[in-house]
C-alpha cells in the first residue's frame, strides 16, 4: 500500500531577477542552490557569487509504503538532495531533522491519513479528485484549452497540501488537522540520521491525549472559580 509522507524541507536558493521564470540545481564553492532567473542569464560562478544566499523552509509530499522508504525516496531522487556537499546542510534541499549544531529541531515527518481522491498531475502537483487531462470526453471551452492551470487542475480543484483550501466535505485532512498537533511523536533512524515522526494511525491516541489536556484545563479552571482558591490567590506570602 503506497503512503503519503508530508516531509519538512529547506531549500536554499538565490533570487537573481524580479520575476525568476527559469530556475537552475547548481553546485557553487560545494554548496548546492537554486537560482531563480531570467532566460538568457548567463549562470557563471563569479556573477552567482555577487547575489545574496537564502534559505526557505517548505514541504514535500513523497509516496512510498514505509516512512524508511519515503526518506531515502526523497534523497534518492529530489534533485536538489543530491547536489552539493557532503554535508546535509549543504544540499540545496535537506530535511529538517537537525539544526546547524546538530540538535534534532521540532520538525516532524506526517504520515498522512489516505485520499481516495488524491491524484497528481503531469507535473506532478497534487489535486483534488482525477486531473481533468486524464478524463476522457471531458468537455473544454476555447478558453479553458489554453489555460494551462485549468488543465493541470482536478476534478475538484487543487489538493489542499498544494497550499489550496480543502474541501469543507468529505476529505479526511479536515479531522486530521484537528488532532494532528496531539499525535504521539517516534523516532527512526534510517542511513545513521535520526527523525521525529508522527503518523495518523496514532490519532486514537492523539485523541485520548486531547481529551486529557482538555479536562485538565477544565477541572484547573472550576478550581480557580472556588472561594477558597480565590481567597488563597489575596494572600500575600
Amino acid at each position: 500500500m503506497t503512503n503519503h509522507y508530508l516531509i519538512p524541507i529547506y531549500e536554499r536558493f538565490i533570487h537573481m531577477s524580479s520575476f525568476g521564470s527559469q530556475v537552475a540545481c547548481l553546485n557553487i564553492d560545494d554548496v548546492g542552490v537554486f537560482i531563480y532567473h531570467d532566460a538568457g542569464q548567463a549562470l557563471t560562478t563569479d556573477f552567482i557569487r555577487r547575489h545574496l544566499t537564502g534559505r526557505q523552509k517548505k514541504a514535500c509530499v513523497v509516496e512510498a509504503e514505509t516512512i524508511v522508504l519515503a526518506i531515502r525516496k526523497f534523497y534518492d531522487e529530489w534533485e536538489g538532495a543530491k547536489i552539493g556537499g557532503e554535508n546535509e546542510h549543504a544540499k540545496a534541499l535537506w530535511i529538517d531533522r537537525v539544526d546547524d549544531q546538530g540538535k534534532l529541531t521540532n520538525s516532524v515527518i506526517e504520515e498522512l491519513p489516505p485520499c481516495a481522491i488524491r491524484h497528481r498531475n503531469r507535473e506532478g502537483s497534487l489535486t483534488c479528485g482525477r486531473p481533468i487531462h486524464d478524463i476522457d470526453g471531458y468537455s473544454f471551452n476555447f478558453m479553458e484549452k489554453d489555460d494551462k492551470f485549468f488543465n493541470l487542475s482536478g476534478e475538484y480543484g487543487m489538493c489542499g497540501l498544494e497550499g489550496y483550501d480543502y474541501p469543507e466535505k468529505n476529505c479526511p485532512m479536515i479531522d486530521y488537522s484537528d488532532i494532528a498537533a496531539d499525535l504521539p511523536i517516534n523516532t527512526i533512524t534510517v542511513n545513521g540520521m535520526e527523525f521525529r515522526y508522527t503518523s495518523w494511525k496514532g490519532a486514537e491516541e492523539g485523541i485520548r491525549i486531547k481529551k486529557e489536556k482538555e479536562a485538565e484545563e477544565k477541572h484547573i479552571n472550576l478550581i480557580k472559580k472556588t472561594k477558597i482558591y480565590q481567597r488563597l490567590e489575596r494572600v500575600d506570602l
